[in-house]
């Protein structure tokens, strides 16, 4: 969209009054598809990028003046350069995830499922990032992390028993309950997950005052800086899960949850010390 853009019907006060430019990449493919088939993997991927920019047609820190006619004036090309980035809304969107990946292969064939087969784990991944930045902000950026294994096993046909259908003491009809007792030797299912969450967003605001107020040097004149407000958040949730019928009547069902914080270091994390971070 252009300065101006609108219908014939909107009024000049109602129109925009920036440039708007807007664009998006997503792919999603099964990548499993470049493995070797007997493996069976299912691994699918899912990409996205994207850029809006916001071009005001007025300078925000002179709202008087147009931004050509800052482009065109005489000041020093850096300072052009720094007031059309202070100006200019950008939002970059970022995502990557794989999710339920698993190996149905590496067994052999009519085999029955056992409790160690690669075939009863998956994993899953995902990444999302949203950075924003304008004449108010000179960055805000939130990022999501989430991991996840699952592991689960169910046996179709459990082993069981009848102790006393054969037994002749009690073939007569009121032992008809001792005799018709059955017991399941092995539990029916049992399942374990871990799920990974970590947050980060990291928030500076500019100082829009004294952009004009200069020294020698072009730096600014006011000592006042501007902190980084940091949110984050790191938890770690397992989930345990175990069925067994013991008889047809009797059944055992047992369901648990885990809950754990990570404590990180305060501060920003950036290239210099992510890796401290973490210690």
């Amino acid at each position: 969209k252009s300065p101006f853009w609108g219908s014939v019907e909107s009024k000049i006060g109602d129109r925009t009054r920036e440039k708007n430019a807007i664009w998006d990449v997503t792919t999603s493919l099964n990548a499993g598809k470049f493995f070797p088939n007997n493996l069976k993997l299912t691994l699918p991927v899912f990409f996205n990028y994207g850029e809006t920019r916001i071009t005001p047609l007025f300078n925000p820190l002179d709202p008087d003046v147009e931004l050509e006619a800052i482009i065109k004036s005489d000041l020093d090309v850096t300072t052009k350069e720094k007031i059309v980035d202070w100006s200019r809304d950008r939002t970059i969107r970022k995502g990557f995830n794989v999710s339920n990946v698993r190996i149905d292969g590496l067994k052999r064939p009519n085999a029955k499922p056992m409790p160690w087969d690669i075939s009863n784990f998956s994993a899953t991944y995902a990444f999302n990032e949203l950075t924003r930045s304008n004449v108010n902000l000179e960055y805000n950026t939130n990022r999501q992390y989430r991991g996840n294994l699952q592991y689960s096993f169910s046996i179709r046909k459990p082993l069981t028993i009848k102790p006393f259908e054969k037994t002749k003491i009690f073939q007569k009809k009121w032992f008809t309950l001792i005799k018709e007792l059955n017991l399941q030797l092995v539990p029916n299912s049992f399942a374990s997950s871990i799920d990974v969450n970590r947050t980060y967003s990291a928030i500076k605001n500019r100082d829009i005052t004294s952009f004009y107020n200069t020294g020698e040097g072009g730096n600014s004149t006011n000592d006042i800086l501007n902190p980084v407000l940091v949110n984050k958040n790191f938890t770690m949730t397992r989930n345990y899960n175990f069925i067994w019928n013991l008889t047809k009547s009797i059944k055992y069902d047992y369901s648990a949850t885990n809950e754990s914080r990570i404590m990180e270091r305060p501060g920003e994390v950036n290239d210099a010390n992510r890796k401290s971070n973490m210690d």
